[in-house]
């Protein structure tokens, strides 16, 4: 899934050492949403059932509005409320529709493939479309760079020298395209698969038992704010001098402006190229079967290498890790685009 709905074959998976899919850490909740939640059920409002929040009688505005109010040091309330609180109602309806017969159930939805969950997640919920109608050109060029850690084994795949500098233009001379980042949808489907993982590889996914198995390679990585970043720092990516302005100076980016478009496009760029990097060092070392399976179990997918760097990202910004012995840029802030479609 790609630029102007172009379905294209997308990698994933994990990093060998015996490590399986299971095992790589699932993004967090936000802390504060997490406390937010956990102080309403405590009050005795049930905000995570979604029969509940659902009901505009049951759960009105005002007490969406009450379970995510402002904390007493805060300067801001929550941001785009409005719009939150119609996911939630939307969601909540689907979510309660698999107990009956209607068409947006998802009842038979999860026999099939990950991309196919992702068409239907997208289908059925407007808040995981994420098509964006975009006029301009590209701003950001993607460096294909071999030289940078992903993991233990990316490591050692990693220590080789770049063995080039290739410049993509993104969306190059566009005057009207349509983006479909579908960030959303695949962050989901790709939740389910990683939580549902099978103890075994010899056992089918429980969640995705065709017989061509969950196919979680045909997704991309998710297009948000953190993994640009993390990718800027370690030069995969490059940004211009009048965007790194920008974002030192923390300027907001309208949601669908071409600084939003070309951060978010570039980064999917960048991890399929990542991707496609260690699959042909895998298959250098260990021959065409290696890397086919590899590719086609999710070992090696852009979901895994996602979540490797958007991990990575947050622990460099804590001060729990560091990157030694590559060479990096500075870290720059990360975009800011108020949005409901991260």
């Amino acid at each position: 899934m790609g630029l102007d709905g172009e379905k294209g074959l997308y990698g994933i998976l994990v990093f060998g050492g015996g490590v399986g899919p299971r095992q790589v850490p699932l993004k967090p909740l936000s802390l504060i949403t997490d406390s937010l939640y956990s102080t309403a059920l405590e009050e005795g409002t049930p905000i995570t059932d979604p029969t509940f929040y659902a009901s505009e009688e049951s759960c009105p505005d005002a007490l969406i509005a009450h379970v995510f109010r402002a904390a007493p040091q805060s300067v801001e309330s929550i941001p785009l409320l409005p719009e939150r609180i119609k996911v939630m109602r939307e969601t909540g309806f689907i979510l309660t529709s698999v107990r009956r017969p209607h068409a947006y159930s998802w009842n038979g939805m999860m026999t099939g493939s990950c991309r196919r969950l992702v068409a239907r997640s997208k289908a059925s919920s407007t808040s995981f479309k994420g098509a964006i109608m975009v006029k301009g050109r590209h701003l950001i060029s993607s460096r294909w760079s071999l030289k940078h850690s992903l993991a233990s084994k990316m490591k050692r795949i990693m220590r080789v020298e770049r063995v080039g500098t290739q410049r993509a233009s993104l969306l190059p001379g566009y005057s009207r395209s349509t983006v479909y980042l579908w960030k959303r949808a695949q962050i989901l489907v790709a939740e389910i698969w990683a939580a549902f993982y099978p103890p075994s590889k010899a056992e089918p996914h429980p969640i995705f038992p065709g017989t061509k198995g969950p196919q979680i390679s045909h997704l991309t990585m998710f297009a948000d704010y953190r993994v640009p970043q993390i990718l800027h720092h370690l030069q995969i990516i490059d940004y211009p001098s009048s965007l790194l302005e920008k974002l030192r100076q923390k300027v907001p980016f309208p949601p669908g402006s071409r600084e939003e478009i070309s951060l978010r496009t570039a980064s999917i760029v960048a991890v399929e190229r990542v991707r496609e990097a260690i699959l042909q060092i895998i298959k250098e070392e260990g021959g065409n079967d290696q890397a086919r399976d590899a590719s086609e179990a999710g070992t090696i997918s852009s979901v895994l290498i996602d979540f490797y760097l958007w991990d990575l990202a947050k622990k460099l910004e804590n001060g729990e890790d560091k990157i030694e012995g590559i060479e990096t840029t500075e870290v720059v802030p990360i975009h800011r685009t108020r949005s409901i479609w991260y």
